[in-house]
């Protein structure tokens, strides 16, 4: 198993609000997190960095058995980093506000557990082909689900960075949770720096490349500089298998 993480500031804004991690814990787990700062808030590099410490932390001291469900381990943990980002806004008024997204992935000897609230993705790559497995939490995604707009109208562009769900919100949080057999080839978890500004098919020329880890991140975080460099870009790959 390799992995390979890296967040850029971009072109145009003056910080970095996106915050990611890959660890390792006493079973052998990895837990892979990116967490974007929403929208270029107030204190938004607070709120991601927050979310990536808290659960790496309580992860790593964490020992996992048989017995424990996941899901809801994995559900009472965001909830609990959620409150606490909420706590902090209340209690620093230059954090009232702050928010975060979140995806991440829990990677056990059995299964590969995807988690996210907000519109940063996980994609994954088997046999060829490449599939976003989160959904967009945006008011974009709320609409073309509910049949309000056409996936294909020119004017979803206002809409599509617009989130109805984030860390940071003092009211029932919507953390959506899928398992999936350890059967892919590559996993990517990356912010909205990459998937709003990069064509899918861009993106998947380059995790189905036979090169390095570390340079497949390299390669499509320059790749979304060269667009133009809008936003902060964070990338997080882990895959198997051994290249040359």
């Amino acid at each position: 198993m390799r992995y390979y993480q890296k967040s850029d500031i971009g072109k145009l804004r003056a910080i970095n609000q996106d915050s990611c991690g890959v660890f390792i814990n006493n079973n052998g787990y990895i837990l892979a997190i990116v967490s974007d700062g929403v929208g270029g808030s107030k204190a938004g590099e607070v709120a991601s960095g927050m979310a990536v410490d808290l659960l790496s932390e309580t992860f790593l001291k964490k020992t996992f058995k048989v017995s424990d469900n996941i899901y809801q381990w994995i559900r009472e943990e965001v909830e609990d980093i959620n409150q606490s980002i909420v706590s902090a806004g209340y209690a620093n008024p230059d954090y009232y506000g702050m928010g975060a997204t979140l995806v991440g992935t829990l990677i056990t000897n059995e299964r590969t557990y995807i988690f996210n609230v907000g519109d940063s993705r996980c994609y994954l790559v088997g046999d060829g082909h490449m599939s976003c497995v989160t959904h967009d939490h945006t008011l974009l995604a709320s609409m073309i689900e509910s049949g309000l707009v056409d996936k294909s109208d020119p004017r979803n562009d206002r809409n599509r960075h617009i989130l109805v769900n984030a860390l940071g919100i003092d009211q029932p949080l919507r953390v959506d949770i899928e398992a999936f057999n350890n059967l892919y080839d590559t996993l990517m978890l990356c912010s909205d720096g990459l998937h709003g500004y990069v064509a899918e098919e861009s993106i998947k020329e380059v995790l189905l490349e036979r090169s390095s880890v570390d340079k497949k991140v390299d390669t499509l975080i320059q790749m979304a500089n060269s667009v133009g460099g809008f936003d902060n870009v964070t990338v997080v790959i882990v895959e198997g298998g051994d290249y040359e």
